[in-house]
């Protein structure tokens, strides 16, 4: 039995019910080379990607999910809807997490992909390397990026901790807070927590961007995504789901070169919702740092901007986008006053991601081979 309850993923987001192995090694997994990790991240999720493929009816939304969306599109008639800046009808944000240091040579390559598409990037940094990127974040900056933080130690503890110690853990880095203007917050390996929140809010933080609409790989039976396209809110901090972690393709048996073909109906069904495509890129040469990747990430984001003419943004304007649709009553109540996106008139035949499977377009529920025969078009 699938236990999927959308109240509690928003409540809950998608914390793990244990702490990972990572967070139990005696020194943080980062300094497993690369090369390494690369090689891997398949084999340890290779389990759960053979169970979706398999059972996919028994499998809580692994590519895909607005339920929440729809679950709420139907009581907030009459009032202000959510737009977009512009009058656009969704949103892109190219967002990347630096994990270690010695990576401006891929920071530099996607901050100049941004660049040239128009697109204000966020990076988010670990704070033990701040030292050593400090003339980078400047120039950064001074370039009009956004500048997120990655936790002090990417080791996959902080959301495993009180609202306290998260307070105590961070405090260290207050200064570098205040003069990289930091106001987000992204967990590693997307472990979030009420503690997390709680403790980021007390330190001020403006939006945590950890949590995804799905994640079916921390559990054989249960997601741990939010459902939902749209960024919302606890207390005064404001989650933006993470709807693209780029990669996933590569961890789940795809070549680099199908990475355009298994994101674009996902691309596409956020665009006709109306929500956020965030994209999650990392800057190291064994994802997105180098020029092979970044065509294939250019692929994408030619496609969405052709193809939907998103609103351009970064985290931080999303954060204070949301507060200004939250003024004009465009956001309502779900439980504990989480404020949630009020949507334009969402209609389960339309939007529910289920229907992905049904018509094929769900590449974690089929072989690669056959999702990539039943959609050369892509």
């Amino acid at each position: 039995m699938i236990q999927r309850n959308i109240s509690n993923a928003l409540l809950n987001g998608q914390t793990s019910e244990e702490p990972s192995i990572t967070t139990k090694l005696p020194f943080p997994y980062h300094w497993i080379p690369g090369e390494v990790r690369f090689w891997l991240q398949p084999q340890v999720f290779r389990h759960n990607v053979n169970r979706m493929r398999e059972n996919p009816d028994e499998v809580p939304a692994p590519y895909a999910d607005n339920s929440t969306d729809l679950k709420h599109a139907g009581l907030r008639q009459g009032a202000p809807h959510w737009t977009w800046p512009e009058g656009k009808k969704c949103a892109l944000v190219l967002s990347h997490d630096t994990d270690t240091n010695g990576q401006e040579k891929g920071i530099t390559m996607l901050r100049e992909l941004g660049l040239k598409h128009g697109l204000p990037n966020t990076f988010s940094f670990v704070g033990q390397f701040l030292e050593g990127h400090r003339s980078l974040l400047t120039d950064l900056l001074a370039q009009g990026v956004d500048i997120a933080l990655h936790d002090i130690v990417h080791d996959n503890k902080i959301a495993f901790l009180t609202p306290e110690e998260v307070q105590k853990r961070l405090e260290p880095l207050q200064d570098d807070i205040e003069r990289f203007e930091i106001v987000g917050f992204r967990s590693p390996s997307w472990y979030t927590s009420l503690n997390l929140w709680e403790g980021l809010n007390q330190l001020g933080f403006k939006y945590d961007m950890s949590v995804l609409d799905t994640h079916a790989f921390f559990s054989n039976s249960r997601s741990y995504g939010v459902g939902t396209f749209f960024p919302f809110m606890v207390d005064d901090l404001v989650l933006i789901p993470n709807t693209i972690p780029f990669e996933l393709p590569w961890i789940c048996g795809y070549k680099k070169k199908d990475t355009m073909a298994f994101w674009k109906p996902k691309f596409d069904l956020i665009a006709k919702s109306g929500g956020l495509i965030m994209i999650n890129a990392h800057s190291d040469r064994w994802t997105c740092g180098n020029e092979k990747t970044c065509t294939e990430l250019e692929r994408c984001l030619d496609y969405i901007i052709s193809t939907h003419d998103p609103a351009k943004m970064n985290a931080a304007e999303v954060a204070d986008h949301f507060h200004k649709m939250k003024d004009r009553g465009a956001t309502s109540a779900l439980e504990h006053a989480r404020p949630l996106v009020r949507h334009p008139n969402l209609t389960e035949d339309r939007f529910d991601a289920r229907a992905l499977s049904a018509k094929g377009l769900n590449p974690l529920t089929v072989h690669p081979k056959v999702f990539l025969q039943n959609n050369r078009s892509a």
